[in-house]
């Protein structure tokens, strides 16, 4: 050491701890200075924990605003429809035995599309608002909400019987059914629908979700006039109108809808003097449908204007066969929807089925002309026959016109001939059909059974060449009256 000398001790011990510097790693900085370590270990811990809790909460906040923008309705500023089935199913676990006391009830306002087309929408949110804020008051009532954009209320009652909810609902709706526009009152229709908690299932009674509780107190709602409780035949009428509504065009093609006609008298004479055409639906699946089943409910959805069609051009259809078959034919009441005052060509297509009717009359009297003609050749040809046995009589009770009795008898041969004449002009008709076959049953040459002659002993009043006429001649001669009405004897 003495022979390297202070500066090369020196300059020996700087570059080992150059190298040991280098060599350092971080266990020997952690054991060189721990307190370090530990200060920034703990720092960091603090940070991460202030993070993670500002995450948190700041989590917490966003999904709480959330969820007041998801409960809250837009228009009221009111708990909505969703909040209050979250709330009411938490209040009936929480309170099991008062669960079946509890019923859901929804208000609503009745066609609120006009009351908001006449008064503003501005009008109906407030009157909602006030309304919710009442029934928030009542003792009975435990949780309240509201939908604006459908004009309802529903809420939570709690009650012994429903009866005696149904006069609770009757004293609101008198007291707050009015609302203020521009410093006038006015009058609010309202409904309401009820639905207990406590539902019939295939198990029994039980406690149903809100949700199905608040479906049946809505569907009430809309079926109630005034106030309703819900009943398990609306759900059985509501699948038959869902039915009904899918058969309905199936049903018109198969022609299951019936013309029945009411005729209307008159007093006086006694006689059918027109008819009313009256629809039902005899369906294949449904059995028999009175127009009360189905008139309202093809009015909502349109379809009554295809079924007023239909019985219109069944009804002219009618009326051409009783023209065809020759029976009378009166005036015929058609009803017609009120629908059809905004729709579209509809006189146009009346104009159309008359049109149709109308060719359909046009070839019906081609056909009757053809078969007058041919009726009135053959009615002809029978007048001949009737005609032809009667020309032998007369000539021969002519040479005998001196006598009394032969004259009586030319007089009575006569007046047949005549008769026999006037029903040989008469206008042939369907209708005539039995007066010809009266005539076409004589056979040719025989005067009318009635006729009786009375003749003395040994009178020539008979020629001997003289055809078959008279019948029957007895000496003992009369004129027998029949039972047949005085024109046809």
């Amino acid at each position: 050491i003495a022979y390297l000398g202070p500066e090369t001790i020196t300059n020996v011990a700087a570059r080992h701890d150059k190298r040991m510097e280098d060599e350092r790693s971080l266990r020997s900085v952690f054991y060189a200075y721990p307190q370090y370590f530990m200060i920034g270990a703990v720092a960091t811990l603090i940070l991460i924990f202030l993070f993670v809790t500002h995450y948190i909460l700041s989590r917490r906040a966003h999904i709480s605003e959330m969820q007041a923008l998801l409960d809250e309705d837009r228009a009221t500023k009111r708990p909505n429809r969703s909040w209050f089935l979250r709330e009411a199913d938490a209040l009936v676990a929480a309170l099991p035995e008062e669960a079946p006391k509890f019923s859901v009830v929804v208000i609503g306002v009745q066609r609120t599309d006009i009351f908001i087309s006449t008064y503003g929408r501005d009008t109906l949110i407030s009157f909602l608002q006030q309304l919710a804020d009442v029934l928030a008051k009542a003792d009975w009532v435990r949780r309240v909400a509201t939908h604006g954009s459908v004009g309802e209320v529903v809420f939570l009652a709690k009650t012994e019987d429903l009866a005696a909810l149904k006069s609770q609902l009757h004293v609101t709706f008198k007291r707050y059914e009015f609302a203020t526009v521009g410093g006038m009152l006015v009058r609010v229709p309202l409904t309401a629908g009820i639905s207990p908690i406590a539902g019939k299932t295939p198990d029994g009674m039980q406690m149903l979700k809100a949700s199905e509780v608040m479906a049946r107190a809505d569907f009430a709602m809309h079926e109630a006039k005034d106030v309703l409780v819900y009943d398990d035949k609306m759900l059985a009428e509501a699948h038959l109108t869902s039915r009904m509504e899918s058969l309905q065009e199936a049903a018109l093609g198969r022609e299951e809808f019936e013309i029945w006609y009411q005729p209307k008298y008159d007093l006086i004479t006694k006689r059918c003097i027109g008819a009313e055409a009256l629809v039902r639906w005899r369906s294949e699946e449904l059995g028999f449908l009175p127009p009360g089943k189905f008139i309202a409910l093809f009015e909502s959805n349109g379809f009554i204007s295809n079924l007023d069609f239909y019985n219109l051009e069944h009804v002219m259809q009618f009326q051409r066969d009783c023209r065809t078959k020759g029976l009378p034919v009166v005036p015929i009441s058609v009803n017609q929807s009120r629908i059809h005052m905004q729709e579209q060509g509809y006189l146009r297509k009346i104009s159309a089925l008359v049109g149709k009717c109308r060719a359909a009359r046009a070839l019906h009297r081609r056909r009757r002309r053809a078969a007058r003609s041919r009726l009135q050749d053959r009615h002809g040809r029978l007048r001949q026959r009737l005609q032809r046995p009667l020309a032998p009589e007369l000539s021969a009770a002519r040479r005998h016109e001196d006598r009394p009795l032969a004259a009586a008898r030319l007089r009575r041969l006569r007046t047949h001939a005549r008769r026999v004449e006037e029903n040989g002009r008469a206008r042939p008709h369907a209708r005539h059909g039995s007066h010809l076959r009266r005539h076409r049953d004589r056979s040719a040459g025989r005067p009318p059974d009635g006729l009786r002659l009375r003749i003395r002993p040994g009178l020539p009043l008979r020629p001997p060449d003289a055809a078959a006429g008279v019948r029957r001649i007895s000496q003992d001669t009369r004129i027998k009256n029949d039972k047949r009405p005085a024109c046809r004897r």
